[in-house]
């Protein structure tokens, strides 16, 4: 039986955004296929985008795990190299923020990469300075 939390994402993410001219629609069809994925459970976990977006100093994360699990989360560059790994080891379940302090980064598109079970989910953001 889905839960209250699974109706609410249907709602959320896959009924309104059709509503919405979005000028960046691919990047929501891959958010959306990530979140029914979760709601059908073929997968445990969910990265949600980065907020702010854009941002200028510090962006948050969140993330929601139906069971504990070992995650890694990294942030690349618009060239695909790490800049950081935000996260490597396992986490209990349940709902997580992670801040992402990019001062002193430039410019640009970087994208986050959430790796847990056998998939990653990518989420990308713009910093502005």
């Amino acid at each position: 039986m889905r839960n209250i939390k699974q109706t609410v994402f249907v709602i959320l993410f896959a009924v309104i955004p059709t509503f919405i001219n979005c000028q960046h629609r691919n990047i929501l069809d891959v958010y959306k296929e990530d979140l029914l994925a979760f709601i059908r459970g073929e997968t445990h976990f969910i990265l949600y985008d980065p907020d702010p977006n854009p941002f200028s100093h510090s962006t948050t994360l969140s993330l929601d795990l139906l069971e504990p699990m070992p995650v890694k989360l990294w942030v690349t560059n618009n060239l695909g190299q790490t800049i950081r790994i935000l996260i490597n080891r396992e986490l209990v379940e349940g709902y997580h923020r992670i801040v992402f302090n990019g001062q002193g980064l430039a410019s640009g598109v970087y994208t986050f990469h959430l790796q847990a079970e056998d998939r990653v989910q990518i989420r990308i953001a713009t910093k502005i300075n």
